[in-house]
């Protein structure tokens, strides 16, 4: 099966966010999940527990690339 898209970034990678990112990967729905976070604790643990294939802190690099962008950041 083809990867729905190539290169998905989501913006925060915290429970939600984490959950769609090992959701997208565990089913082949993407090739690449970039995580993109304020804290680089927090991108360690999503790479850590393989919700994302590579991180940054920088949202315009992580975007670059993206086909699709999820944003799983609080309202406020």
């Amino acid at each position: 099966m083809t990867a729905a898209w190539d290169t998905v970034a989501i913006l925060g990678v915290g429970l939600i966010g984490g959950s769609i990112g090992l959701g997208l990967l565990e089913r082949g729905l993407s090739r690449r999940v970039i995580g993109i976070g304020r804290r680089p604790a927090a991108l360690r643990s999503a790479l850590r527990r393989r919700a994302i294939t590579s991180s940054t802190t920088e949202i315009a690099r992580g975007v670059a690339d993206a086909d699709l962008i999820v944003v799983c950041t609080p309202v406020d």
